[in-house]
């Protein structure tokens, strides 16, 4: 799978939950955020790394490697139950 078809997918799983009056300005909001986290993203994990090595006995590099893995199954949680189902929409709203 190259990037461009990555690109196609998310275009197309965000056209699935928008109107088209709508999507232009989600697809903006999704690559903003894509490039805030990644601008922040390193900072924090370096923060972290720093912050926690030797906390419990545990590098830090393991507690950033457990916060982020929680702070992902968490967030998936409630994606499942805040998030739509494209099947559950009427017909004429897809």
């Amino acid at each position: 799978m190259s990037p461009e078809d990555s690109a196609d997918l998310k275009m197309l799983l965000l056209s699935c939950w928008y109107k088209p009056q709508e999507l232009s300005k989600r697809i903006a909001f999704f690559y903003t955020a894509s490039l805030v986290s990644g601008a922040f993203g390193g900072l924090l994990a370096g923060g972290l790394i720093e912050g926690m090595e030797g906390l419990g006995g545990i590098r830090g590099w393991k507690w950033l490697f457990m916060i982020e893995g929680a702070a992902t199954v968490l967030i998936a949680i409630g994606a499942y139950f805040v998030l739509p189902s494209m099947l559950s929409l009427p017909v004429n709203q897809i």
